[in-house]
Protein backbone atom coordinates (compact mmCIF):
# COMPACT_ATOMS: atom_id res chain seq x y z
CA UNK A 1 0.00 0.00 0.00
CA UNK A 2 2.66 2.41 1.03
CA UNK A 3 4.23 1.74 -2.43
CA UNK A 4 0.97 2.73 -4.40
CA UNK A 5 0.80 5.79 -1.98
CA UNK A 6 4.00 6.96 -3.70
CA UNK A 7 2.99 6.51 -6.91
CA UNK A 8 0.14 8.64 -6.45
CA UNK A 9 1.40 11.17 -8.83
CA UNK A 10 2.17 8.44 -11.45
CA UNK A 11 -0.97 7.03 -11.67
CA UNK A 12 -2.92 9.91 -11.66
CA UNK A 13 -0.77 11.29 -14.32
CA UNK A 14 -1.03 8.34 -16.33
CA UNK A 15 -4.71 8.25 -16.35
CA UNK A 16 -4.70 12.49 -17.71
CA UNK A 17 -2.39 11.52 -19.99
CA UNK A 18 -3.46 8.20 -21.15
CA UNK A 19 -7.50 9.96 -21.58
CA UNK A 20 -5.96 13.13 -23.63
CA UNK A 21 -3.78 11.32 -26.18
CA UNK A 22 -6.77 8.83 -27.20
CA UNK A 23 -9.18 11.07 -27.04
CA UNK A 24 -7.98 14.05 -28.05
CA UNK A 25 -6.82 15.31 -31.33
CA UNK A 26 -2.71 16.09 -31.82
CA UNK A 27 -3.82 20.18 -32.03
CA UNK A 28 -6.07 19.55 -28.85
CA UNK A 29 -3.32 17.58 -27.03
CA UNK A 30 -0.79 20.07 -27.55
CA UNK A 31 -3.06 22.70 -26.25
CA UNK A 32 -3.79 21.19 -22.91
CA UNK A 33 -0.50 20.32 -22.91
CA UNK A 34 0.36 24.13 -23.04
CA UNK A 35 -2.29 24.86 -20.43
CA UNK A 36 -0.86 22.87 -18.31
CA UNK A 37 2.36 24.37 -18.38
CA UNK A 38 0.94 27.75 -18.32
CA UNK A 39 -1.36 27.03 -15.21
CA UNK A 40 1.85 25.10 -13.66
CA UNK A 41 4.45 27.81 -14.15
CA UNK A 42 1.25 30.54 -13.04
CA UNK A 43 1.14 27.91 -9.91
CA UNK A 44 4.39 28.12 -8.80
CA UNK A 45 4.98 31.80 -9.10
CA UNK A 46 2.76 32.19 -6.00
CA UNK A 47 3.32 28.86 -4.14
CA UNK A 48 6.63 27.73 -5.03
CA UNK A 49 7.44 24.54 -7.02
CA UNK A 50 6.52 21.32 -5.28
CA UNK A 51 7.53 17.98 -6.25
CA UNK A 52 5.17 15.51 -7.51
CA UNK A 53 6.25 13.03 -4.54
CA UNK A 54 4.04 15.54 -2.25
CA UNK A 55 0.83 13.84 -4.44
CA UNK A 56 -0.57 12.03 -1.65
CA UNK A 57 -3.56 12.15 -0.30
CA UNK A 58 -2.97 14.77 1.89
CA UNK A 59 -3.48 17.49 -0.58
CA UNK A 60 -7.38 16.66 -1.12
CA UNK A 61 -7.40 18.63 2.33
CA UNK A 62 -5.74 21.92 0.84
CA UNK A 63 -7.58 24.12 -1.69
CA UNK A 64 -8.62 23.59 -5.39
CA UNK A 65 -6.15 25.26 -6.75
CA UNK A 66 -3.47 23.06 -4.80
CA UNK A 67 -5.38 19.86 -5.95
CA UNK A 68 -5.22 20.86 -9.49
CA UNK A 69 -1.88 21.93 -9.42
CA UNK A 70 -0.73 18.51 -8.54
CA UNK A 71 -2.93 16.84 -11.83
CA UNK A 72 -1.04 19.33 -14.04
CA UNK A 73 2.15 18.83 -12.71
CA UNK A 74 1.49 14.81 -13.01
CA UNK A 75 0.43 14.93 -16.08
CA UNK A 76 3.63 17.18 -17.27
CA UNK A 77 5.35 15.02 -15.38
CA UNK A 78 4.45 11.80 -17.13
CA UNK A 79 4.26 13.04 -20.69
CA UNK A 80 7.76 13.97 -20.53
CA UNK A 81 8.80 10.17 -18.93
CA UNK A 82 6.96 9.22 -21.77
CA UNK A 83 8.41 11.41 -24.46
CA UNK A 84 12.22 10.17 -22.99
CA UNK A 85 11.18 6.34 -22.74
CA UNK A 86 9.37 6.36 -26.27
CA UNK A 87 5.67 5.04 -25.61
CA UNK A 88 3.21 4.71 -22.69
CA UNK A 89 3.87 0.70 -22.41
CA UNK A 90 7.68 1.25 -21.76
CA UNK A 91 6.83 3.61 -18.74
CA UNK A 92 4.77 0.87 -17.60
CA UNK A 93 7.22 -1.41 -17.51
CA UNK A 94 9.93 0.17 -15.57
CA UNK A 95 7.03 1.76 -13.11
CA UNK A 96 6.56 -2.45 -12.48
CA UNK A 97 10.28 -2.57 -12.13
CA UNK A 98 10.33 0.25 -9.55
CA UNK A 99 7.73 -1.57 -7.60
CA UNK A 100 9.42 -4.86 -7.84
CA UNK A 101 13.45 -3.69 -7.20
CA UNK A 102 13.22 -0.28 -5.10
CA UNK A 103 9.92 0.68 -3.53
CA UNK A 104 11.83 2.98 -1.15
CA UNK A 105 13.63 4.99 -4.23
CA UNK A 106 11.05 7.75 -4.90
CA UNK A 107 9.81 7.41 -8.14
CA UNK A 108 10.30 10.36 -9.55
CA UNK A 109 14.38 10.14 -8.93
CA UNK A 110 13.75 6.72 -10.15
CA UNK A 111 12.64 7.98 -13.97
CA UNK A 112 15.34 10.47 -14.29
CA UNK A 113 18.13 7.62 -14.26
Amino acid sequence: YEAFEKARWFEEGMCEYISRKWILTEKEFEEELRINELLTTLYEKSHGIQSVEHFTRDIYEGTLEDIFYFYWKSFLTVYAVVQRMGDPEAVFREYHRWFREAPDIPLSSWFET
